[in-house]
């Protein structure tokens, strides 16, 4: 995929960057492969953010520049360090853990989650509660609808995978 899009982008004489996340499960685990700041999150009891960003936010945080609480006002933290596109060769991170029963995952874009809070999202998802599909479609919608009325403006993408007892 990388290199298809450097392809691209040099065919057509700009630069193109892309994040990407991809969750597989497995028996009792979970997968990760992460570029971007695209997030994963698993939600069961908690809600528990799975991947770290590869923003210049981010690694100014590690750094101990700013706080967590600096970088949701950041004006970097939508700037990649890391992103499909821009280089031949990419080192994805991954990343990988135990599952709990009626666990759910959600992928999801910035535009997606920047507005809203962790516990926002928790608590439309459903924390330890299975759905029927029409129900997360409903929930995905909801967080949409409220993170454009608190002014999101950028794309918007979400899946959510909902692990039952039935692995």
């Amino acid at each position: 995929m990388n290199s298809f899009i450097t392809a691209f982008a040099n065919a057509n004489d700009t630069r193109l960057g892309s994040t990407f996340t991809c969750v597989m499960v497995r028996g009792n685990y979970y997968y990760i492969l992460h570029i971007g700041d695209t997030r994963a999150y698993s939600i069961s009891s908690e809600i528990k953010q799975l991947t770290v960003d590869h923003t210049v936010t981010q690694r100014e945080v590690e750094k101990g520049m700013i706080t967590p609480e600096e970088a949701q006002n950041d004006d970097r933290r939508h700037t990649l360090t890391k992103c499909l596109g821009l280089k031949d060769h990419i080192r994805p991170a991954f990343y990988t853990g135990s599952i709990e029963n009626d666990t759910k995952f959600l992928i999801c874009s910035d535009g997606f989650r920047d507005k809203l809070s962790e516990d926002e999202l928790a608590d439309i998802l459903g924390r330890e509660k299975a759905f029927k599909k029409d129900r997360l479609s409903k929930a995905l919608k909801k967080i949409v609808k409220n993170g454009r009325a608190a002014g999101e403006t950028d794309n918007v993408s979400a899946v959510v995978i909902q692990v039952s007892e039935e692995r």
